[in-house]
Formats: C-alpha cells, structure tokens, sequence
C-alpha cells in the first residue's frame, strides 16, 4: 500500500509541474497573438492613411468591381457637361465614379448639388441625395469636405456634409486634393456664388 501512495504522489508531482508548462505556453502564445494583432492593426492603419499611393498600383486588380480596362481617354475624362436649366442658371455634371456596372455622377445648378448613381446592369438612373443651395453654402463655410484615398487601387471615399464614404474613381481623379478642389467648386456653383459674376 505504501508503494500506490508513492506512485500517486509522484504522478500528482508530475502532473502540477506538466500543468505549469502548459499554462506558461498558453501565456506564450497569448503574448504573441496579441502581438501579432497589434502588428496588424498598425499596418492596417498605415496603409490606410499613411501610405503614399504609386502610379503603378493603378492597375491592380483588387476592387469588387473592376474598370473595363478598354476605356478611351474621352471615357475617363471628367466631363463636364454645362446645360441650361429651367430658369436660365447653368448646370454643370461631373462624374467622379466609373466601373463597369457603375457611375455616379455629381451635378451642381440651381437645385443645389445632386448626386446620381447609373447601373449600367439593370439600365437605372436614379438620384441619391441633394444637397441644397443654402446647405452647399453652409458645408463650404466649415469646410466639411474630406477625400480619403484609402488603400484601394482604384477607388477612395469623398465626404461632402452629410454625405459620407462615397466612392471616386483614382483614375478619374489620382490626386485627393483635385477631387476636394472640383468638390469645393461644384459646391460654390451650386450656391450660387459662382453665377452671381
């Protein structure tokens, strides 16, 4: 009997100094998850903030929705088409956003800055949102326009007021400061400031 107890007490020895070594590497590996984690979310936000956009990177394949690839430059130009509205003041479109399935189109009169978006799939063509000629006046006022490249190779994000993270094409517009620049215009004509000249 003596000889089972001494078994049982070294097994139970056996067993406190194998648990002690599997819970230092739990430790271990919970340390270095965490780490890696933060390695992770740190690159994350350098590329998407941080990170200057190549010219070789236009390109790549990485969107949802690629570009056709075949677009002629009168395709990729950012059009301005200027018409005529119902009472006199010119209208001005911009497209700012080009797939294959899709464009948006941005147009600045007397109705204010209207945004539209064109599925080419299913043939709509159906208005977004409107920002109004007082409301215009009022985003321009606090500057509440914001472009983000972000990591994307094709596309960003433009905020204007309340509308928020939608989607440019690069190719149409490869620097983020030309978009804020047509974004800050657009907005003064649909204000009515630039037609008072």
């Amino acid at each position: 009997m003596f000889e089972i107890l001494t078994i049982s007490a070294s097994e139970s020895k056996i067993g406190e100094i194998a648990g002690a070594h599997v819970t230092d590497w739990i430790g271990a590996i919970a340390a270095l998850a965490a780490s890696g984690a933060a390695v992770w979310t740190a690159w994350r936000a350098y590329d998407e903030y941080l990170r200057p956009i190549d010219k070789d990177e236009q390109g790549s394949s990485q969107e949802l929705e690629h570009p056709t690839g075949n677009e002629t430059d009168q395709d990729l130009k950012i059009g301005t088409k200027t018409s005529s509205s119902h009472d006199g003041l010119s209208e001005e479109e911009i497209r700012v956003f080009k797939t294959q399935k899709q464009e948006t189109f941005l147009t600045a009169g007397a109705d204010g800055l209207v945004c539209r978006l064109v599925n080419k799939e299913n043939g709509t063509d159906n208005r977004q949102w409107r920002i109004s000629p007082s409301e215009a006046r009022r985003i321009l006022e606090s500057d509440s326009i914001a472009v983000n490249p972000g990591p994307r190779n094709k596309s960003g994000r433009f905020t204007v007021g309340p509308r928020r993270n939608w989607l440019y094409s690069k190719k149409l517009f490869p620097e983020a400061g030309y978009l804020k620049g047509t974004l800050e215009y657009l907005l003064k004509k649909a204000s009515g400031d630039l037609d008072k000249d």
